[in-house]
């Protein structure tokens, strides 16, 4: 067990740095690094996670209960960084290295399934089929719906969407489906309340006016 810390200004710029110039392997070591202690909270930084599920419920029932500050996600991913490679490499920096941009700060390996999970922490098991891909991936249906906020904090959507993809724990369907059902969500919020009317009535009405669901529910 470890301590959690942050990095300093100066080790974040080092992290950045690092991954920018990795090509092959990339190895890190926190003791490479000045850090601050910010908290009388251990991590387990020998644990293995099976999936983003066991990883997110994980941070979310270890990390304090307050904003988390990108130099400590930093901390975390240089801890558990082995696991987040795919095939040595980082692949996308900001996959690693958390950017407040709208076009990619849904990608971070750490972060977005800790924020996801943290909606959902009363009610975990409407997620957990979004969340069965290794902690180094992050899964198409993840991606679509975490890069969309309003989408991903919308309950009722989130019930539909467990209703129509996942089938004993695991997702089925294109995610071309669900970007289909995530464009007719959005007409329809314009007319109804989607998030008041009860997930069945709106699986009903797919069915009824939207034949490309039809297949996927009678499989």
């Amino acid at each position: 067990m470890i301590s959690l810390g942050k990095l300093t200004r100066e080790a974040d710029e080092k992290f950045l740095q690092k991954l920018k110039e990795s090509k092959e392997d990339l190895n890190l070591n926190i003791e490479d690094f000045e850090t601050k202690k910010i908290d009388e909270i251990e991590i387990d930084e020998k644990k293995i996670f099976k999936n983003k599920f066991e990883l997110a419920k994980y941070l979310y029932e270890t990390l304090p209960n307050t904003e988390i500050e990108t130099r400590v996600w930093h901390f975390l991913v240089i801890i558990y960084h082995q696991q987040l490679l795919k095939k040595g490499k980082a692949g996308e920096i900001e996959r690693f290295y958390y950017k407040d941009s709208f076009h990619n700060k849904h990608i971070h390996l750490l972060k977005s399934p800790y924020e996801f999970y943290q909606l959902y922490s009363k009610k975990p098991d409407l997620i957990e089929f979004l969340f069965s891909n290794p902690v180094n991936e992050n899964g198409a249906f993840f991606l679509e719906i975490t890069k969309r906020p309003s989408i991903m904090r919308n309950r009722q959507f989130i019930k539909v969407c467990k209703q129509l993809f996942c089938k004993e724990g695991k997702i089925v369907g294109s995610v071309d489906l669900l970007k289909r059902l995530i464009t007719l969500f959005n007409q329809y919020d314009r007319t109804y309340d989607m998030y008041g009317m009860p997930s069945e009535k709106i699986i009903s009405d797919l069915l009824t006016r939207h034949s490309e669901f039809t297949d996927i529910i009678s499989d």
